[in-house]
């Protein structure tokens, strides 16, 4: 909670755990247009779902075509569902279920581990 304290102190909105047990979610938006600017995951030392992020992160990054496949997903997630983060979250989660364990099965990879 000290955390959550200090991003909100930093103009983050918090948004509580939002669907995923043991997550902190976090919101910033354009402050002159109001429209979302960015999103973040906080997740204490050693949770399992850290791992699940980087590896589809580093996929994303070694994997250009992987990377346009996503978004195409978004694409069309938020078009089925505008306006609602909630559907538009699940509308792509099979989509990204499905390539963060292959990432995590072959292994994350890391240009460094930091």
């Amino acid at each position: 909670e000290a955390a959550s304290a200090a991003l909100e102190g930093l103009g983050w909105r918090a948004r509580g755990e939002n669907g995923v047990a043991g997550r902190r979610y976090f919101t910033r938006d354009d402050p002159a247009t109001g429209a979302r600017a960015a999103h973040l995951h906080v997740h204490a030392t050693g949770d399992p779902m850290i791992a699940w992020h980087l590896a589809f992160r580093d996929r994303l990054r070694a994997e250009p075509a992987i990377a346009e496949a996503y978004g195409r997903e978004k694409t069309r997630c938020a078009a089925l569902h505008p306006g609602d983060s909630g559907a538009y979250a699940a509308c792509k989660k099979a989509w990204t279920d499905r390539v963060a364990a292959e990432a995590v099965a072959g292994g994350p990879k890391r240009a460094f581990d930091g």
